[in-house]
């Protein structure tokens, strides 16, 4: 998943933003674990700015269906200031 803040932010406040994110993913029963990467080098192969964070969030559906899974996500996310879901 990707989510971003404001260009133009620093990169700083930026992985301060995705740690957060990534606390509040873990405490979803459903993920296993979470990666946070932020930004990327400009020749890399795909360039973000230092307002984009991708994390990887392996999970394991059981009692509940993709579509409720994916919606406690995103609501829980929005508690996150100028966080915009990707």
């Amino acid at each position: 998943m990707n989510i971003s803040l404001a260009p133009g932010i620093s990169l700083e406040e930026s992985v301060k933003t995705g740690s957060e994110a990534q606390k509040i993913l873990l405490q979803i029963p459903e993920v296993k674990s979470v990666s946070c990467k932020t930004g990327r080098a400009e020749l890399a192969e795909h360039s973000f700015g230092e307002n984009v964070s991708e994390l990887d969030v392996p999970f394991v559906l059981s009692d509940r269906s993709r579509e409720e899974f994916f919606a406690d996500v995103r609501s829980r996310l929005k508690a996150l200031p100028g966080l915009i879901l990707k």
